[in-house]
């Protein structure tokens, strides 16, 4: 009972603004290796790349292959779905001078008798439309009665509803974890804090064994300073080269190194970073924004006589950032999946779950996709949620038609649908999603 009635509380989406109609990868697709096969060991030598099997390396000689790599870099032995083992998954890239026969390329890889599958690679989309600046109520806290669900608490009393301890992952466009109706409530991954920090320094001034993102400012005020130069001392202090908690080690064992607040599998230009951020010369309310309203809206800090209220009251929040800084129009979802993974396996590293909110999509079905979404739900225990979309007909997208992903579709806070929702026989539920007032990046609100 109590993760069905967090994630009913919490369903809800953002304005949206895209079509379900698939957008196919020009140059790009995916394989998989059958799980017998060892993962591919992959070089490159003045521009030429080669891996370990030399069927691969003349299929690639002879239809212009220019690049292989891991399609989740996170994903290891342990991450599988019956027999597709996501760490044998690879996105190719093709020559120009061959893409044109990129559905050709994709059906004379899969004879192979050692690949389990190949399949075109989809593009993913943010679901949004920036807000009217002028918005400055929130319609949804009465709509989903959040407000009423409050009352079983005895706030007064200092008894809050919610709990630190459920993650709510923002997997979108990075989250600006400094804005100050945010910065509290961020998830602080505890295995990743050095033993000796704890027992050296006093960092817990609590004393409880949980360090708070309070704490850990109020450490690199009194110790370190301003280490990312940035003005101010804050969380991207916390997780910057120089940073005494930054020790290049994966102290969890989750499989990824220093993420002490999330993760950004895309990084600037689609390298992996510990710094889930937006980019850094992003607009306050345009399309890189999108992944910070998500976060106000899953936990932004509540009764602190500042801004918004969020539903959960009290929670944390997972920035996990999927779109890749080097774009140069409005941000486009490039490791969406991988960003699922992650936070699935965070939480689950973490001790508990973490629940996936999934605030972009787009039509045609993926077996990767899928496998991933299974293995995250199966495997790690999350709780995956998807828009269901804008295009204002019957249709699936996403991953929010995936069997283990609960697809939401947006309707007024009157409760009405608007006209140009998208609904499906796979959506399990309706949320606000219309005018949603909600921080963006910096100190502001839209």
């Amino acid at each position: 009972m109590r993760r069905t009635f967090i994630y009913i509380i919490l369903a809800v989406f953002i304005s949206l603004n895209f079509a379900a109609t698939p957008k196919i990868s020009k140059s790009t697709f995916l394989f998989c290796l059958k799980k017998e096969v060892s993962p591919l060991q992959i070089e490159s030598n003045d521009g030429r790349i080669s891996v370990d099997i030399q069927e691969l390396n003349k299929f690639f000689d002879t239809n212009g292959i220019d690049m292989i790599e891991s399609w989740l870099p996170g994903a290891t032995e342990m991450d599988y779905n019956g027999d597709v083992y996501l760490n044998r998954i690879y996105r190719v890239q093709i020559k120009e001078s061959h893409r044109s026969e990129i559905n050709e390329i994709v059906e004379k890889i899969a004879q192979f008798q050692f690949i389990e599958y190949s399949e075109n690679e989809y593009i993913r989309k943010p679901y949004y439309s920036p807000n009217d600046s002028n918005i400055d109520s929130q319609c949804s806290i009465q709509a989903v009665g959040a407000d009423k669900a409050w009352d079983y608490w005895n706030i007064p009393a200092g008894i809050m509803p919610g709990d630190r301890e459920i993650l709510l992952a923002s997997v979108d466009t990075g989250v600006d974890y400094t804005h100050p109706d945010l910065w509290k409530n961020i998830w602080i991954n505890q295995g990743e804090i050095p033993s000796w920090m704890l027992e050296d320094n006093n960092l817990d001034s609590n004393n409880n064994g949980k360090i708070t993102p309070e704490e850990v400012v109020d450490y690199l005020i009194q110790n370190t300073g301003d280490i990312n130069d940035d003005g101010e001392i804050n969380l991207r202090d916390f997780i910057s080269d120089g940073s005494p908690f930054v020790n290049g080690f994966d102290d969890d064992n989750n499989g990824y190194a220093d993420d002490f607040i999330g993760w950004d599998p895309s990084g600037t230009y689609g390298t992996d970073d510990n710094d889930p951020y937006p980019r850094e010369d992003a607009s306050s309310n345009g399309g890189w924004a999108h992944g910070t309203h998500v976060a106000g809206v899953l936990a932004a800090t509540t009764n602190n006589n500042l801004g918004m209220a969020s539903t959960a009251f009290n929670a944390s929040i997972m920035s996990v950032k999927v779109a890749r800084s080097s774009q140069s129009t409005d941000p486009g979802i490039n490791d969406g999946y991988a960003g699922i993974l992650y936070a699935a396996k965070a939480g689950f590293y973490a001790g508990t779950f973490t629940i996936i909110n999934n605030s972009w999509g787009g039509g045609g079905y993926s077996s990767s996709e899928n496998n991933t979404i299974n293995t995250a739900y199966n495997t790690y225990g999350a709780i995956i949620l998807g828009s269901a979309g804008n295009d204002d007909e019957n249709a699936s997208s996403y991953p929010c038609s995936y069997t283990n992903c609960i697809s939401v579709a947006a309707i007024g806070c009157s409760g009405t649908w608007g006209g140009w929702a998208t609904y499906h026989n796979t959506v399990e539920f309706s949320a606000p999603g219309e005018s949603i007032y909600s921080t963006i990046i910096g100190t502001g609100y839209e």
